[in-house]
């Protein structure tokens, strides 16, 4: 009898542990898987070897708005030896390799410039040239050298020269002073390239600017006290000045600090 007993409630354990795996293959409760994806690769080379275990490759790029190849990206070169294209629609990358190649050094490039379906420009960051990208033949190659390359280096820590920059009306892109002293003019369509308006002392004065709707260009203080204004005219010349109260950033030691980076624009 007892025997029997022990057999029935062994039979019971038996059933409800079945049952419990059961429920909880169907029901998990802690935890839960996704389907995994592959991203798909046409690269048309692999990635090349960096300094610093393959740091710091790019800095900012710029998205095509229209035209045939809408949605693509295109990644400016910081380290990189090339400019990295990336297709969303079909999610792969390409690697475009500049003609002539550019020279070994950091930094390169930093923030791209839109200029409309088929044209973006880099902006220079430690490089002595203007990055010029052809999103109709993917073709890569630089200018400016022979007048950037003119101007005084500074020192290797801090050669951030210019920190962004904006298509203005007028058709040239005008580059936000970080360490540069002035504003840079660049025409992405005949390659010239100028220093304009003031000169500007100090480190990491601004980083970033934004097109207004008046189609003036507001450049963000970093370190500076002051916003920057850049008024582009139609004949192709410019009024830049400093607007707004002055706002002195410390710290509490008491030295200057980093006030603001970064920006958006909202349209009323």
């Amino acid at each position: 009898m007892l025997k029997r007993f022990f057999r029935i409630v062994f039979f019971m354990f038996t059933i409800g542990a079945s049952l419990h795996l059961r429920v909880a293959s169907l029901c998990p409760q802690n935890s839960f898987s996704l389907p995994s994806t592959k991203l798909r690769s046409t690269s048309t080379s692999s990635f090349p070897s960096f300094p610093d275990s393959q740091k710091h490759k790019y800095l900012g790029g710029s998205q095509l708005q229209t035209g045939p190849n809408a949605g693509t990206i295109y990644a400016v070169p910081s380290h990189s030896s090339s400019v990295l294209k990336i297709t969303p629609s079909t999610s792969t990358t390409t690697l475009l390799l500049p003609s002539p190649s550019f020279p070994t050094l950091k930094f390169k490039f930093l923030r791209a410039v839109n200029v409309n379906d088929s044209l973006i420009i880099g902006l220079p960051c430690w490089s002595d040239t203007i990055l010029k990208i052809n999103t109709e033949t993917s073709k890569v190659t630089t200018f400016g050298n022979s007048y950037l390359s003119n101007l005084p280096l500074k020192p290797s820590q801090s050669r951030w020269n210019w920190h962004g920059g904006q298509l203005s009306s007028n058709g040239y892109i005008y580059g936000v002073p970080a360490n540069a002293e002035r504003v840079l003019k660049v025409h992405p369509h005949n390659e010239s390239v100028s220093l304009v308006g003031p000169l500007f002392t100090g480190s990491t004065k601004y980083y970033g600017g934004i097109l207004s709707n008046s189609g003036d260009i507001y450049c963000i203080p970093y370190k500076s006290s002051r916003v920057l204004k850049i008024e582009p005219i139609d004949d192709g010349s410019e009024v830049i000045d400093l607007i707004g109260d002055e706002y002195e950033s410390l710290s509490n030691e008491g030295t200057k600090n980093y006030s603001w980076h970064g920006k958006e624009f909202f349209e009323n």
